[in-house]
């Protein structure tokens, strides 16, 4: 397991993990707290946000319905891009690529969404520097969806 999240009310936890039953890479995966206060069993969050190559990264908004993560398998414009998918129903629409100012041609990886969508923190992986990773604020005006 490499990174993960909660929901706001603590129910869910979303984590990126290469366990058995993935479809290559790293997958996201899903388990909810029982009436016990346990966490259940994970579940793969399915093909349209998993691909055979890594997502990773999920961060799920204040609302539960947007989840924004890191993927090298949907089309994107580096390594890792950042995309984000609205849960509709039992199923998560197709992850939509960030874009730019978002996503570069560099690796685009770690993510955590603040003020109700407002405020971005993330990442950047410059590989031709040889330098640590770069943690960059934006001030999102309309560049994502906020949470409904």
């Amino acid at each position: 397991e490499t990174s993960a999240c909660v929901s706001e009310d603590g129910m869910t936890l979303y984590f990126a993990s290469n366990r058995q039953g993935t479809k290559k890479g790293l997958d996201i995966y899903i388990s909810k707290r029982n009436a016990k206060n346990q966490w259940g069993k994970a579940r793969n969050a399915g093909r349209t946000i998993n691909t055979p190559f890594d997502e990773d990264n999920p961060c799920i908004t204040n609302n539960g319905k947007t989840l924004y993560f890191s993927s090298k398998g949907h089309f994107g414009m580096g390594g890792f891009d950042l995309f984000y998918a609205s849960h509709e129903g039992k199923k998560w629409s197709e992850p939509v690529n960030a874009g730019f100012p978002i996503n570069t041609t560099a690796d685009d990886n770690y993510l955590s969404v603040l003020s109700g969508g407002k405020v971005i923190y993330r990442s950047k992986i410059i590989v031709t520097n040889n330098m640590p990773d770069d943690i960059y604020k934006l001030n999102v005006e309309s560049y994502l969806p906020l949470p409904r």
